[in-house]
């Protein structure tokens, strides 16, 4: 038996059996894995290592090199999952660099080329993460071009030299000598001697398809490393790199894509390529080359400005991304042409926009519940050309709808996702499920989709009216466009039926955010000042705030934005030549996207209709009842459900804060509040929590309100908490509306005071920052004084306009404003109270 596995390894075999056999022998001999090897023994086999000794130098290598081969083809398989692809190129290079370490790097130039080319497809397997790039795909790329320069050098010296003095050892160690950087910094050993009669021997011909190929690889090496690391690969470079592999054989545009490939390139280059002639055999058409959707697209484009083929293979190209993972580099590589034909102000770029940002949305539906920045956020830059294509074409609706799909994005980074999976058996069950699908495609739709909906983010209905906006209001969509440093209000007012937007630039505005976030994180209320430039600079950046024909000054306002607007308290925009703060103009209230409204208002229709058959008195909906829904379950529900709860903690030394409140009217209070408290309410009319509050910069699922036996996180709200559907909160507790630093992919508003709007209050008011507990006792007096619980979004506008009355007159006095200016309200718009 070993002595036939002996002559199977020097005759190349080609019985399946005997291919089976030395697989598990290069297997288990050059990855050193001890099942490989257990694996042996049902072949009779005990020890790969003697076995392959018994082999010529030569034989070794071609039998390596061809189960090398053989591995590489497969994995470069169109079908071959991203996994397999992976193992089958791992497989290959333990292969080949295990027998180039033992041959001390004197190997054939065709060894040199396998490993680069393995070096190429291990880093093709390897997926960014977001506009991440893992330093191991850069590190493949950076070995797979070392090795390659290295034997396009020892074919080289080949070539110069008589077979009877240079052995494809010998070339392959004097050009690893040549190079300056090896890839291993081996020492070679002394070169073997041959003659020209052996088998190692190159003749012109095979080293001409081996220089060829080695061009080839080196191409897709470049090519690569330039599309992952524009600004530090220069074009130059890479077109004479291209341009050099076209001359030496490169362009077998009907057998090989890699050519195509190349061909392509060089024309997104500058460089006129005959890719319908340049061919060994007769000439060729543009419909017999080897090439994909997008590569004739492109060829049909820059060679010959063929518009109408163009469109046509682009629209092919775009309807193939409904079914591409947002993770392809198919994606990539059409965001970038897109790009480039709107940079060429080309006619056809709008189109090619809207309509991969369609696939785009098709995929998004698919990436589950936790919208990862791996999965979508490199799709910012398609996002932004929409966008413009929209405003383009004139459609202000689609520019709200494009600028909406990007809000309230669960952005989780995996690394916070991991930190938390042990909380809970569903969350490690995602978790687990997003390792294992990630290389393949993507985070696949779980079974427990509806509940972990419920418990981790709030999934936007299917179908959005950006129309459906009540009586009174006008609603205020907020872009920022990276592309063009530009950031866009575009408004809807209802009973006007008219749609209008403004733009403004950010840079100015950015800067002042970024002097008062690092004067607020040294000295708190000590940075008032500094908040005041910052609503003065609002003032100036959008002056379109104050201006009647733009927001009528009896429309309430519910502004929806973007980005770091998030972080802005734009209710305290300031007019600079009247000193007017723009809450005096306008009562205002926040959203973290349309869908949160959308979502409220239909079920505050079925709610209606349920509620059809009442009288008219039943229904009516008084301001200080939130819906005839709660109405109609208030009076069916036990007496036990409690209207006015008050949850309260703080530490023994700050016991001091709230007396007065405490002992006001109410149906139930906790003064040592726990989370297990929270639980337990059963939808009053008005929660109150008074404790102190942190936000979580790093992973705002842990932001939390800090009562007792730990408190309760933003998760954990999202969890447990049900009792608050139709409830106006009060959150007098600090940083409850402080929302994670700025991202530069992703669009997310993830806080405490969102984890109740989540869980459908009808009404929240939390706080942007650290707030005082004497100015957060004397607003719940008031409000509790009222002879009906009004709406917190009309009650905070008068309470701050009245607040803002003593500023004016005390325009130094910046404490003042700083107290004032924190509390916003997160609220639906189902119903306006004058």
């Amino acid at each position: 038996m070993k002595e036939q596995i002996v002559t199977n390894v020097n005759t190349a075999p080609e019985k399946e059996n005997d291919k089976e056999i030395l697989n598990e022998i290069f297997l288990a001999k050059y990855t050193q894995g001890q099942n490989r090897k257990n694996s042996l023994l049902q072949f009779g086999l005990q020890n790969p290592k003697q076995l392959l000794a018994n082999c010529t130098p030569t034989s070794r290598e071609e039998a390596i090199t061809k189960f090398a081969v053989q591995l590489l083809r497969d994995a470069r398989q169109e079908k071959m999952p991203l996994a397999g692809m992976k193992k089958k190129t791992d497989d290959a290079l333990k292969i080949l660099f295990a027998f180039y370490k033992e041959k001390r790097g004197n190997v054939s130039p065709e060894t040199l080329i396998l490993i680069a080319e393995a070096y190429y497809l291990a880093s093709v397997a390897i997926l960014p993460k977001g506009i991440t790039i893992p330093e191991k795909k850069k590190e493949a790329l950076s070995k797979g071009i070392e090795f390659i320069n290295r034997a396009i050098r020892a074919i080289d010296l080949l070539k110069n030299s008589s077979p009877a003095t240079v052995s494809t050892e010998e070339a392959s160690s004097q050009a690893r000598s040549n190079s300056s950087t090896g890839a291993e910094h081996l020492t070679p050993s002394p070169p073997a001697k041959t003659n020209s009669s052996s088998r190692a021997e190159i003749n012109s011909s095979s080293r001409a398809e081996s220089r060829e190929e080695a061009f080839r690889i080196k191409s897709l090496l470049s090519i690569e490393k330039n599309r992952i690391d524009r600004h530090n690969c220069d074009d130059d470079t890479l077109k004479n790199i291209l341009k050099e592999a076209v001359a030496n054989g490169c362009c077998k545009y009907n057998e090989k894509k890699e050519d195509v490939l190349i061909a392509v390139r060089l024309c997104e280059l500058g460089e006129n390529v005959a890719v319908e002639t340049h061919c060994h055999a007769s000439p060729i058409k543009l419909n017999d080359i080897k090439a994909n959707y997008l590569q004739r697209t492109k060829l049909y484009y820059f060679l010959n400005k063929d518009n109408d083929n163009t469109l046509k293979y682009m629209n092919k190209c775009i309807n193939l991304l409904k079914y591409r993972y947002l993770s392809h580099r198919l994606w990539d590589e059409t965001v970038g042409f897109i790009e480039r034909l709107m940079l060429d102000k080309s006619s056809l770029w709008k189109n090619f926009a809207l309509g991969a940002y369609e696939a785009c949305r098709k995929q998004e539906s698919k990436t589950g519940i936790l919208r990862l920045r791996w999965y979508w956020s490199r799709r910012g830059d398609l996002y932004d050309m929409a966008f413009l294509a929209a405003k383009k074409n004139g459609d202000k609706m689609r520019m709200a709808e494009i600028s909406d799909s990007l809000k309230s994005r669960t952005s989780l980074r995996l690394s916070a996702l991991q930190k938390i999976k042990g909380e809970d058996n569903r969350i490690k069950e995602f978790y687990d499920n997003i390792e294992k699908n990630y290389t393949n495609s993507y985070v696949k739709g779980s079974t427990d989709e509806a509940e972990l909906s419920e418990e981790i983010g709030k999934k936007p209905p299917e179908k959005i009216d950006y129309t459906n906006v009540p009586k009174g209001w006008v609603v205020i969509h907020f872009y920022l466009n990276q592309l063009e440093g530009m950031g866009y209000a575009i408004l809807y007012d209802k009973e006007a039926d008219t749609w209008q937007y403004k733009d403004f630039p950010y840079k100015e505005l950015f800067n002042a955010f970024i002097t008062w976030q690092t004067n607020y994180s040294l000295y708190k209320e000590g940075a008032a000042r500094y908040l005041v430039e910052l609503c003065r600079t609002i003032g100036s950046a959008m002056p379109f705030l104050f201006e009647n024909d733009f927001i009528p000054p009896e429309k309430d306002v519910l502004f929806i934005p973007h980005d770091f607007l998030h972080r802005l308290p734009l209710h305290g925009a300031i007019k600079e030549e009247t000193n007017e703060v723009f809450l005096q103009k306008c009562a205002c209230c926040y959203l973290p996207a349309w869908s949160f409204a959308e979502g409220s208002r239909a079920e505050q229709e079925n709610a209606d209709q349920s509620c059809a058959g009442q009288s008219l008195d039943e229904q009516s909906n008084a301001e200080h009842i939130p819906s005839a829904q709660y109405k109609l379950r208030r009076s069916m529900e036990e007496s036990a459900v409690h209207k006015h709860v008050l949850l309260k903690n703080f530490e023994e030394h700050d016991q001091r804060y709230f007396k007065d409140v405490v002992t006001m009217d109410w149906d139930l209070k906790r003064i040592a509040a726990s989370h297990e408290d929270l639980k337990k309410v059963n939808s009053p009319e008005l929660l109150t929590i008074l404790c102190h509050g942190e936000a979580d910069m790093v992973n705002p699922f842990r932001s939390k309100l800090k009562l007792v036996n730990g408190g309760i996180t933003h998760l954990e709200i999202l969890k447990y908490v049900n009792g608050v559907k139709d409830t106006q909160i009060i959150l007098g507790a600090c940083e409850t509306d402080l929302v994670p630093p700025l991202s530069d992919v992703m669009d997310e508003h993830t806080s405490v005071a969102t984890a109740f709007l989540i869980k459908k209050a009808r009404g929240i008011l939390g706080t942007m920052w650290e707030v005082d507990p004497i100015v957060v006792e004397g607003m719940i007096e008031e409000f509790l004084n009222k002879e009906k619980i009004p709406f917190l979004r009309n009650f905070i506008h008068t309470w701050q306009k009245e607040k803002f009355k003593i500023w004016a007159k005390k325009t130094g006095n910046t404490t003042i404003f700083y107290d004032t200016i924190p509390f916003r309200t997160f609220a639906d718009i189902t119903t306006k109270v004058d």
